[in-house]
């Protein structure tokens, strides 16, 4: 097999060894290979089936079609509709043009000038001046690597404060006996305060099995705080989810009370 690779296309052509001749040609789903971080391709002659990765990600496809036959996720029995993966390709070409530059934009809004990239995460010091990503040394980026070969990194779509997703998480821990040791809110928090659902939150963390020291984590943004560090948009805290459980039982819980 052969690669034919042009600016915005990747062609994997089969050629007969007895006589160089071409037999087959199949287009890899990629509009712009560098980008989108293209880096292999396996042809299954026996199956009809073309493989291309994609980074850490492989799709396989219909040789003769090329129709998507299956994708990491669709070895969990999703049903994956044409927009789903048309969303999956489309996140994962914005990781591959933006590279170290990346930035996270929310719905409707440009990215702010104060959200840091990918890069300024990853070279980050904490106040003692190390450097604390998963990439900063290989064994922290083996402890991820493992989880995430080992299908324990899982993306789940719900709302803290509703009656689906984390009481089904609770569940799930509660049955295989597995204790949370560390939940991290982002500043989600705030806008349950907003829409009047803390309690509701602090009642599905109640359902949790909890280890001994298990904390919440939280980012407050725009908010000057004693733990604030100057020329810094957001200030992260911690705290027992015992004394946050504990509040809750006291009394309705009031945002601004648990951030300072």
């Amino acid at each position: 097999m052969g690669l034919d690779v042009g600016s915005t296309t990747v062609k994997a052509v089969v050629i007969d060894p007895a006589t160089d001749e071409i037999v087959r040609t199949m287009t890899a789903p990629t509009t712009d290979p560098v980008d989108d971080g293209l880096r292999d391709i396996a042809y299954d002659s026996e199956n009809g089936l073309l493989y291309v990765a994609f980074g850490s990600n492989w799709v396989v496809m219909d040789a003769e079609t090329g129709e998507r036959v299956r994708g990491l996720l669709a070895e969990y029995g999703f049903d994956l509709s044409p927009e789903d993966l048309a969303t999956i390709d489309r996140f994962h070409g914005t990781f591959g043009r933006a590279g170290l530059d990346l930035r996270f934009q929310s719905f409707g809004r440009a990215p702010q000038a104060y959200y840091p990239t990918l890069r300024d995460l990853l070279l980050e010091r904490d106040r003692e001046g190390r450097q604390a990503s998963y990439l900063a040394t290989d064994e922290a980026f083996q402890v991820v690597r493992e989880l995430q070969l080992a299908d324990r990194i899982v993306p789940v779509v719900g709302d803290l404060a509703g009656d689906r997703a984390m009481p089904a998480i609770a569940a799930y821990l509660r049955d295989q006996a597995i204790p949370l040791s560390a939940f991290y809110t982002s500043n989600v928090e705030y806008y349950l305060a907003g829409d009047g659902t803390l309690d509701d939150f602090a009642d599905n963390l109640a359902r949790f099995p909890l280890a001994p020291n298990a904390v919440v984590i939280r980012s407050v943004f725009r908010t000057y705080l004693p733990q604030t560090v100057p020329g810094y948009a957001s200030t992260q805290l911690l705290q027992p989810i015992d004394s946050l459980l504990t509040t809750h039982r006291a009394g309705r819980l009031d945002y601004n009370s648990l951030i300072r």
